[in-house]
């Protein structure tokens, strides 16, 4: 899921506002079976710089995960930056270290030379291949951490650009009213994330 939110955003980047990736690999990382088991393993061998996309992206990634390798994670971002290179550039991002529900994080947040969001990367310290803030009930989910499904929601918001959306306005009122709407039935169908 990870992995494919991004190889679209890539591939369609006009279709897209913004991307989020959970536990996900790079662009490109693989070839192949053999190449795609390497990469989650152990993170991708070479990562393709995809340049400036104009997508802002965010990235949830558990430091624990012995199924996709947290290595991936940094690939995301620094090839989402448009660079081969891990770290990011002086000055162009913050850092935050909490802990939320349970589990600490680091969060990233990367700028463009404009001082835009472009990027965001959450480390969740302990959670292996698991979706942070997840109904315990569900499959690969961990209750604990901070809830990504929000956070994402959240950046999703704040990455519109176009200039007849109001993100303040009714437009995108309407858009968090459908996801609430939707939240709700999923939790009268699987229950909240503390069992109730």
């Amino acid at each position: 899921g990870g992995a494919m939110a991004v190889i679209m955003a890539a591939t369609y980047p006009e279709l897209y506002a913004a991307v989020g990736s959970h536990s996900g690999m790079p662009y490109r990382s693989a070839k192949n079976a053999y190449s795609a088991m390497t990469a989650m393993s152990r993170g991708a061998a070479t990562i393709e710089s995809l340049g400036a996309r104009g997508i802002p992206i965010i990235v949830f990634q558990g430091d624990d995960d012995r199924r996709v390798h947290a290595s991936n994670g940094d690939q995301i971002i620094a090839q989402w930056r448009g660079s081969t290179a891990e770290p990011a550039p002086a000055g162009s991002a913050t850092q935050e270290s909490t802990e939320s529900n349970g589990r600490a994080y680091q969060r990233t947040i990367h700028l463009d030379a404009e001082g835009n969001r472009v990027a965001e990367h959450w480390v969740v310290n302990g959670v292996g291949h698991r979706w942070s803030g997840g109904n315990p009930r569900g499959s690969h989910t961990d209750s604990q951490g901070p809830d990504a499904s929000r956070e994402m929601l959240r950046f999703f918001l704040g990455s519109l650009k176009d200039p007849v959306v109001d993100t303040n306005g009714p437009a995108s009122r309407g858009i968090f009213r459908r996801y609430l709407r939707a939240l709700r039935v999923v939790r009268k169908r699987f229950g909240r994330p503390d069992g109730s």
